[in-house]
């Protein structure tokens, strides 16, 4: 069973740039033929689905209402007397895109802090078991979780508690970690306090310094509004951007998803563009790349996001996988699309044999 996707199914700078008309690309371009090998830096955080009484789940409910200060430590000890075997995964946002880019064949690293717990062993050995080295650093403190708690008949609640992910840049990762990569990609929630803003610095400048490129995953509104002005420098300074339309449009502070796009067309195009490609998952309603210039569609999937549970980063990690790997455009979203839709159907146990097969078939095609 893969748990990590099983727990999500229980969580419920401007520009001024002059806009660009509308073009379509035909899907028969390709952005980067690499091979190209990326490195995660990752705000490393399990996820644990636990199974909680009505009377747990409800008393939770008026805790949260009151703001008690007990309610974090409540849904500590519900969630660890209710969890379910082998429910304890990586769940962040840099783990999730870095499995889908190495499920369909990259090759990716991964850094992130976790404690000296049980945590850390199930981590790294989920990690590994994708194909992926992690450069997992263990800590005194408790690793960072989030608790999904699963009440009967009663609403799923999730409970964010900060650990060791908040330690990161007390581990500095050696600058020669940084030659075995083409790419160093970051994500918004690196940028939470002064210890990870300072380690993201130093790891976005030794990457520019090697001759690196960086490449931005925004993170969730609530990441956003916290670091919007820290995080809109490296925006500027990204190779790719991959994010979800809402997210795009608190960060440039544009309503409207039809001149964001006309922004990021601008944003892509001349002979030194800002961006290579900007990759945009609207969920269920498909994704947009836009790059060149242009704007590429890719077709709705039939089943619903989970909010909350990843879905995006696996699908944009997947994404990014043909994007800078030689594929075309359309085979690249092709490939995502076979990838969140098998997610969404398989949540108990995603990329199934069926998926490799279907990959299989879609990188053979023209």
């Amino acid at each position: 069973m893969n748990s990590s996707f099983l727990f999500a199914a229980a969580l419920g700078v401007v520009a001024s740039f002059t806009v660009a008309s509308c073009e379509e690309a035909t899907g028969d371009e390709i952005i980067d033929h690499g091979p190209h090998r990326l490195l995660f830096a990752g705000d490393a955080t399990a996820g644990v689905l636990s199974q909680v009484s009505s009377d747990a789940a409800n008393k939770l409910k008026v805790l949260m209402e009151n703001r008690f200060t007990s309610d974090v430590l409540s849904f500590r000890r519900f969630g660890e007397e209710g969890k379910k075997q082998d429910s304890e995964c990586p769940i962040d946002s840099a783990a999730n895109a870095a499995r889908a880019y190495t499920f369909l064949g990259g090759e990716a690293s991964y850094f992130g802090i976790l404690g000296n717990d049980q945590v850390l062993d199930d981590f790294v050995k989920t990690v590994n078991s994708c194909g992926i080295p992690m450069k997992a650093v263990g800590s005194g403190e408790e690793s960072t979780k989030v608790y999904a708690l699963e009440g009967d008949g009663s609403e799923s609640r999730a409970q964010f508690i900060l650990g060791t992910s908040g330690l990161f840049g007390t581990h500095v990762l050696k600058g020669d970690e940084m030659e075995k990569h083409d790419y160093l990609v970051v994500n918004a929630y690196m940028l939470r306090n002064l210890f990870q803003r300072t380690a993201l610095h130093a790891m976005i400048v030794e990457a520019q310094r090697q001759g690196r490129e960086i490449i931005t995953f925004v993170g969730n509104p609530s990441c956003i509004n916290n670091s919007q002005k820290r995080l809109t420098p490296i925006i500027g300074i990204s190779a790719y951007l991959c994010g979800t339309a809402d997210q795009f449009e608190r960060i440039y502070g544009i309503p409207s998803t039809h001149e964001l796009f006309e922004l990021f067309e601008k944003a892509t195009s001349g002979s030194r563009p800002w961006h290579k490609a900007i990759l945009i998952s609207m969920g269920d309603d498909g994704a947009v790349v836009i790059f060149g210039g242009k704007r590429y569609y890719i077709s709705e999937v039939s089943q619903d996001f989970v909010p909350g549970s990843g879905d995006h980063d696996v699908y944009l990690g997947a994404l990014l996988y043909g994007l800078i790997n030689g594929y075309t455009v359309r085979q690249a979203s092709e490939m995502a699309r076979a990838v969140v839709t098998d997610l969404l159907s398989n949540r108990d146990a995603p990329f199934t044999p069926e998926l490799k097969a279907k990959i299989q078939q879609i990188k053979q095609s023209s």
